[in-house]
């Protein structure tokens, strides 16, 4: 990882450099829940009555499950991005028993805050999503993420930005044919390219130009301003995510923000390379620091890589700037718990953030 002192001092070259073009301030966003806490599994059973067409993708409790990522998250924050100037954690009347209220960079925001109030409680990140640019006090540039996504090493703002302030969005190429477009192929087979493939229809519809990508599950670099001038000129299009308590087909992903803002060229597309089907290597060009992004979790220390090791063990050894943890369907609570200590064992130093 190189010399400490030499890393942060190139990263405050870069936050000089920045600040000069105008560009800081970067806030951090997360979306965090307590699905194992009682009073919201009630509160989430007495929405669900009435309800049947959810598939389990929608309702599995991996969706809400709070595995302690988002402390690990933070002492990556603390320790790969002390630039960060503040943290929004947007939550619904629940607050981590363990994070530190008192500190200046963190802000407890309720969905009530930035969501209309007849459209509450909501048990729907992707209306979350289309809502987080509400946020009061929210920074033009910020980067959002969910609580399994983590800091694997030091990256500076141009991991996230260029020097106009435009996001470098990191995507994974898909096959998105036109004839998949059709509201009759984007079903609950599979809920996630359901809401992306909305997204990518609506484009091809407006601007005549169709994405083969879908979006990283990763930290995503994000503008206030763009989100707001999108849902100025789209003011309806997110009516019916907004309004769902639960994901549904007809629902909206928030990867429309960055293709739109791709047309008009407000950012850059950077493809992963597949590897291996499970590993995605983020590699522009030669001088873009390296990013992994993890498809479907670590169902076993022992998933082989591309490069024949474990993948618990190369996040140990190769730091990779971004890295995912995420809760599946098939995890099993062993699992689970192999996951939580890795973390434990990565990231030891307890944070400010914290109690």
């Amino acid at each position: 990882m190189g010399n400490l002192r030499e890393v942060y001092e190139n990263q405050n070259l870069v936050l000089e450099k920045y600040a000069k073009n105008g560009i800081k301030d970067i806030d951090l966003v997360y979306l965090w829940c307590d699905g194992n806490d009682e009073k919201f599994r009630r509160k989430k059973q007495l929405f669900l009555k009435g309800i049947t067409n959810l598939s389990n993708q929608v309702l599995n409790d991996c969706r809400f499950r709070d595995n302690d990522e988002l402390k690990y998250s933070l002492r990556s924050v603390q320790k790969f991005v002390p630039w960060v100037h503040h943290i929004y954690i947007v939550v619904d009347s629940q607050v981590p028993v363990w994070l530190n209220l008192a500190h200046p960079k963190i802000t407890i925001v309720q969905h009530s805050d930035i969501m209309p109030s007849d459209a509450l409680p909501s048990f729907n990140s992707m209306a979350m999503e289309a809502c987080i640019h509400n946020i009061k006090g929210l920074s033009e540039y910020f980067i959002y993420g969910n609580d399994d996504t983590f800091f694997g090493g030091f990256v500076g703002p141009d991991y996230f930005f260029d020097l106009n302030g435009n996001p470098k969005v990191f995507v994974k190429k898909y096959s998105f044919k036109r004839r998949k477009l059709q509201p009759s192929n984007l079903e609950l087979h599979n809920c996630y390219k359901s809401y992306v493939g909305n997204a990518v229809r609506f484009i091809a519809n407006e601007f005549g130009a169709v994405y083969y990508c879908l979006p990283s599950h990763s930290f995503m670099a994000c503008r206030k301003s763009f989100r707001a001038d999108f849902m100025k000129k789209y003011p309806n299009l997110f009516h019916n995510t907004v309004y769902s308590r639960f994901r549904c087909a007809n629902n909206f992903n928030q990867f429309v923000f960055d293709l739109y803002d791709n047309c008009l060229g407000r950012n850059k597309l950077y493809f992963n390379k597949t590897l291996g089907g499970r590993i995605f290597e983020c590699v522009p060009n030669k001088k873009f620091p390296l990013s992994y992004y993890f498809l479907k979790l670590f169902c076993r220390k022992g998933m082989e890589t591309i490069s024949g090791g474990f993948v618990l063990d190369d996040i140990a050894k190769y730091h990779p700037k971004l890295f995912c943890i995420n809760d599946t369907e098939n995890l099993t609570d062993k699992q689970r718990q192999i996951n939580k200590q890795f973390l434990a064992d990565f990231l030891p130093d307890k944070s400010y953030f914290e109690k």
